[in-house]
């Protein structure tokens, strides 16, 4: 009542709580959180994709659930262009699983894991000679507690289901990698995150080819459960 007094209620208001990050579920959203860094490379990431091809379109960008705990599954036909052309469409940041060899490069490597929020994967045909199965395994299972922590705090998260780019137009046998993070990720909240899986997959017409056209499209969302139903 007292706020409601002339001159004197604008000292005695209460100041509104500002919050950081959106908030759904009791859960602190990074949704749309980014650095400065991310944006300059995703700003170039765009030129790169709009500079090589003549098109890009999307189907189904309504289909990614607005907040929440959201996991990307798409198929890789250009290793390349892939993840530029997703960063591309999507307007919130994306974090993405990749493969180690690019995150190891010095410099741009520690900004790419660090600022761009790409989790190393170390794969076994990457690492055949120069690292133990055993050490490995090792930095994968850290970099699965990295990718369950983006999931967690609502950050979209991109993984591509073949476990590997072929620059191919043909589909790879699917991996099941993507069901172990969700499955990880749903036990750290007692499986009541409401974690959905949103399918995806580009469609390149002249794939490696300058001003080619790509078309992403994104299926509806399901649910760990529903998978395994």
């Amino acid at each position: 009542m007292a706020e409601r007094i002339p001159l004197l209620g604008r000292f005695l208001k209460r100041k509104k709580v500002r919050v950081s990050a959106r908030v759904y579920r009791g859960i602190d959203s990074s949704r749309r959180q980014a650095g400065l860094i991310y944006y300059l490379f995703r700003a170039l990431f765009r030129a790169i994709s709009k500079t090589q091809h003549a098109e890009i379109q999307y189907i189904g960008l309504e289909n990614i659930p607005p907040d929440g705990s959201v996991l990307l599954v798409g198929n890789h036909p250009n290793s390349m262009l892939d993840y530029f052309n997703l960063a591309t469409v999507i307007r919130h940041p994306v974090a993405t699983a990749a493969k180690d060899t690019i995150t190891a490069i010095p410099l741009l490597g520690y900004l790419l894991k660090n600022h761009v929020f790409m989790i190393p994967i170390s794969r076994k045909m990457d690492h055949s000679e120069d690292l133990p199965e055993e050490a490995r395994r090792d930095l994968n299972e850290k970099s699965m507690k990295e990718s369950v922590d983006h999931l967690v705090t609502g950050r979209l998260f991109n993984m591509y289901a073949e476990g590997k780019s072929t620059d191919s137009r043909k589909l790879n046998k699917i991996k099941l990698g993507f069901m172990y993070l969700a499955f990880q990720a749903e036990r750290q909240f007692n499986f009541n995150l409401n974690l959905r899986i949103v399918p995806y997959g580009y469609f390149y017409d002249r794939i490696n080819q300058f001003q080619s056209s790509v078309c992403i499209v994104f299926g509806k969302p399901f649910k760990r459960q529903e998978f395994q139903k």
